[in-house]
């Protein structure tokens, strides 16, 4: 039984034709999912939040009834080079700091 009594959610991916994925470069530059939709336009909308996201880049939409790449937005300019991944902060610094 679920939390609202039994009845099904409409969670995770199943009857969702569209699967938009990303690249993180916080996790090792693997492509992770963002999530599902069943329109196109809604599969747009996670590939402007995926553009708009400071660190994530690469978006691509797959159609899962036909297993084609759906083409790409414009890249916006800020997104044109992957960023630069940041240092990993020195201990004895933080330390000093603490």
């Amino acid at each position: 039984m679920t939390h609202s009594g039994g009845k099904p959610h409409a969670v995770g991916d199943k009857g969702q034709r569209y699967e938009t994925t990303f690249v993180d470069p916080n996790r090792d530059e693997i492509r992770r999912v963002y999530g599902w939709v069943d329109t196109l336009a809604g599969a747009r909308v996670h590939e402007r939040s995926i553009n708009a996201h400071p660190t994530w880049h690469t978006p691509l939409i797959q159609d899962r009834q036909t297993g084609d790449l759906v083409e790409a937005l414009p890249v916006p300019a800020n997104k044109l080079q992957p960023p630069v991944k940041r240092p990993e902060p020195d201990p004895v610094v933080e330390r000093k700091r603490l």
